[in-house]
């Protein structure tokens, strides 16, 4: 018996030291990815990052996430989705503390007293907002807007079974290196984006849609057009022309699709360009696979916003979309948001079938000018790449 003791002493720590695993075939599971790193991985973003609490005026949560070296994601923790990004650009918050987010491009922070605008340095008075207690429209609005990413269902985005794909226009690249194209004055961010739409027909398609003189080509640059650091630079007296014409029409600087149609007819009867074809369309009677089928027809389109801001009002701003991609059944557009550094950003279809109110596009079907404006080595070039004289 004596023998048998310190063999069942050994048989026993076997067993209870053994892991169950050993036996059961279950296998210990490695370290689980989080949601948010899932959809970083899924949007091939970087892994390299900081995370800030980020709110809205009602008080709903996302999360900035500001990569390093560049680049900025805002999401929605709840919904498990950005809301907006961009591997390029830089954060809207960088270098700022206490930070509020009103929407795409509308980016504040707190003092004591006042909410300022990150991108136009206009303020609010904190006091105005505690008397108007963040009036009803404002609080139900923005509130909306965050419900809507946390009822969101897959079936109002795409098809379930829709496959992981990218498009973007032919010679996209003009609008993610087109950083020069003018100041937004006296809040028209819709001419200015209207004449950034123009600039790329007047690149690619038809030099008449804007005149040579409001275009600076640049020179010295390789013939291989997507290598190009920058694109040619936008004057702003394209975007003063169309403020005037909307002056003139006894219209509101602040554009709608509507309106800019009217203006954008005005110009086109003014320089002679036919061929053209215009398209609005007006929320909440168009649906995201309109939106896609006007960038698989290979045109831009201007996307009007409705954001709501501090203080009860709500304000208009207007992008430049070229492109969009589905990702796990989410569309994300791609846009220039009429800010230099901010060429490349992308918004989720959530946003915008909440936010964005209407849709202004065209198609061209007049003949072909080249246009020149591109010199290379002291060679013209179209915007097509030929060689002209």
């Amino acid at each position: 018996m004596k023998k048998l003791f310190p063999m069942l002493v050994i048989l026993l720590l076997i067993v209870f030291c053994v892991p169950l695993t050993a036996f059961s075939g279950v296998v210990k599971a490695a370290n689980v990815p989080t949601d948010l790193e899932r959809e970083l991985d899924k949007c091939g973003l970087s892994d390299q990052y900081t995370k800030r609490d980020l709110r809205d005026f009602s008080g709903n949560l996302y999360w900035l996430i500001e990569f390093d070296p560049v680049g900025y994601a805002i999401y929605h923790p709840v919904a498990k989705v950005f809301s907006e990004f961009s591997e390029t650009a830089p954060s809207p918050y960088a270098g700022y503390d206490s930070i509020v987010y009103g929407g795409p491009s509308f980016y504040y922070y707190q003092t004591s007293t006042e909410y300022v605008n990150i991108k136009t340095g206009e303020s609010t008075s904190k006091n105005l907002l505690v008397a108007e207690n963040l009036s009803d429209s404002s609080t139900d609005a923005l509130t909306a807007t965050y419900n809507s990413f946390v009822d969101y269902k897959v079936d109002d985005a795409v098809a379930p079974t829709a496959a992981d794909m990218s498009y973007l226009i032919p010679n996209a690249y003009y609008f993610q290196k087109l950083n020069s194209f003018g100041i937004n004055v006296r809040g028209t961010c819709g001419q200015l984006a209207a004449s950034i739409l123009l600039s790329y027909y007047a690149n690619y398609v038809n030099v008449n849609f804007v005149p040579t003189e409001y275009i600076t080509p640049r020179s010295g640059t390789t013939t291989n057009y997507q290598s190009w650091s920058a694109m040619p630079a936008l004057s702003n007296n394209l975007h003063l022309e169309l403020i005037d014409i909307t002056e003139e029409l006894g219209l509101s600087l602040g554009t709608t699709g509507t309106s800019i149609k009217t203006i954008l007819s005005t110009y086109y009867y003014d320089h002679s360009i036919g061929g053209v074809s215009q398209q609005v369309l007006t929320s909440p009677f168009f649906v995201d696979t309109q939106m896609r089928n006007i960038i698989n027809g290979n045109n831009p389109m201007l996307m009007f916003g409705n954001l709501t801001l501090p203080g009860g009002g709500r304000g208009n701003h207007v992008v430049v979309c070229y492109g969009y991609r589905i990702l796990s059944n989410v569309t994300y557009y791609r846009v220039h948001m009429g800010y230099s550094g901010c060429t490349d950003i992308e918004l989720a279809n959530l946003w915008s079938q909440n936010v964005f109110g209407q849709i202004y596009s065209i198609s061209y079907s007049g003949l072909h000018v080249h246009s020149g404006n591109f010199i290379v080595n002291g060679t013209a070039h179209c915007g097509c790449g030929a060689v002209t004289v």
